[in-house]
């Protein structure tokens, strides 16, 4: 069994080739922007990468990263970090350092004092990550509501008959979902850049006794969001005037044909449903076939998506979390922007 050792940095510029490789070789279709884009511009800090080498000649043969991410509640600000970019050489899966990188990264966190860690892992590493400590926090069920019928079926016949066939369908189910019958106001437009007015409705946000949520300032959604490598995102911004101060905004990413949410930050519950139906209807616009929303299966958010008839597919991924300090996660809504994609 080859010898190897962990070492931890903030810096790898050194490392930098060997993992863009990695990605290209064990996470494919990470572009090597994302190196850069790990390093600086995220509020919380520069993400911290555990790095396995072997002893004989320093050949890089794993990693692990740690991605600072601020959490707020009650006037606290919680600092933890976000485990991914898991990646060991082929040669080296058996009796290399599996096992040892996450045991690093943990000991990492807690050793500086982070006030928690998470992490979402493939179903093969669940029972691994419950023998380091991990608990599992929470199950985030995908949702689906199907905008384009006609796109399924076109997997069975030619493109003319699926037209035909969805027409009625696609009718029928703008009619009987609530967004036919909520009256639209305020104003919601697609912006391009987080400016003041996000940091503006971060701060009222906050004033909100018990409310529990991530960074949401407008360098953090610039960073995060706008200024992504790997994804394109885009952001529906809601005011409930057009000229008044922002009052919400979803942040979503459109891939071929299918429309993702990654994020909602609204300053009430009945903001949602605007954003939703804006999107919606952007969605039919646009001829996507589908809009997908990944959120906790006990939230509160279920009910609304629901009764906008999306339905649970069944697919569904488990949070696993390590806290250093005491905080009540109960009201925290996980969406797919609190990853570290």
């Amino acid at each position: 069994m080859a010898e190897f050792k962990i070492i931890n940095t903030d810096d790898p510029s050194l490392y930098k080739d060997k993992i863009i490789k990695f990605w290209a070789d064990y996470l494919p279709n990470t572009p090597a922007e994302r190196f850069d884009w790990l390093l600086y511009g995220n509020r919380a800090g520069k993400t911290i990468w555990l790095i396995a080498l072997l002893e004989k000649n320093q050949e890089f043969i794993g990693s692990v990263s740690l991605m600072p991410r601020d959490i707020f509640h009650n006037g606290n600000i919680f600092h933890g970090v976000i485990m991914g970019d898991l990646m060991i050489h082929a040669d080296h899966r058996v009796y290399g350092p599996f096992m040892s990188l996450l045991k690093s990264a943990v000991k990492y966190a807690l050793d500086n004092n982070f006030d928690f860690i998470y992490t979402i892992p493939n179903p093969s590493s669940m029972n691994v990550v419950g023998r380091l400590g991990f608990k599992q926090y929470m199950e985030i069920d995908t949702y689906v509501k199907p905008i384009k019928i006609g796109k399924y079926l076109e997997k069975y016949m030619p493109p003319f008959f699926a037209g035909l066939l969805s027409y009625l369908p696609e009718i029928l189910s703008r009619i009987i979902t609530r967004e036919s019958c909520l009256l639209s106001r305020g104003s919601t437009r697609e912006v391009f850049q987080a400016d003041n007015n996000f940091d503006d409705l971060m701060k009222r946000y906050r004033e909100n006794k018990g409310k529990l949520f991530g960074d949401h300032s407008s360098s953090y959604i610039n960073w995060r969001y706008l200024n992504n490598p790997v994804l394109n995102f885009r952001i529906l911004a809601y005011h409930v005037k057009k000229e008044s101060e922002l009052t919400g905004y979803i942040v979503f990413n459109q891939s071929d044909d299918k429309l993702s949410i990654y994020d909602i930050f609204p300053l009430e519950e009945d903001i949602v449903e605007q954003l939703l139906k804006a999107l919606i209807n952007l969605a039919r616009k646009e001829k996507c076939k589908a809009i997908y929303f990944a959120l906790p299966s006990q939230h509160k958010l279920t009910t609304i998506i629901k009764s906008y008839r999306f339905f649970n597919s069944k697919d569904t991924m488990k949070l696993y979390w390590i806290e250093n300090n005491s905080l009540n996660l109960s009201k925290w809504c996980f969406f797919q922007g609190e990853r570290n994609v």
